[in-house]
């Protein structure tokens, strides 16, 4: 279950600095690019928890199909938050 702390630690640390950094107008490129540093961090996680059947946090049970999907839409939402970054710069 280290994986499983990991993971909470991990959503708490970078969930509230993204969080904080993206509300400030300055550092709107930071934040985006912190929230995709904080995705591909997890995705390791989320990959196990798939492969081992874990359920979310806070349920008893997940069907193993939401555990797989949760991964698909992991590097479209890194893709998003990385080209949301680049647009803001121009």
């Amino acid at each position: 279950m280290a994986i499983s702390r990991w993971h909470h630690l991990c959503h708490r640390m970078f969930g509230m600095a993204a969080g904080r950094i993206t509300a400030a107008s300055k550092r709107k490129d930071c934040g985006r690019k912190m929230i995709a540093v904080y995705l591909m961090l997890i995705f390791p996680a989320n990959l196990f928890a798939a492969r081992e059947g874990i359920s979310f946090p806070g349920q008893e049970s997940t069907e193993q199909a939401l555990l797989w999907m949760r991964l698909i839409g992991k590097p479209i939402l890194i893709g998003w938050a990385m080209s949301i970054a680049k647009r803001e710069k121009n």
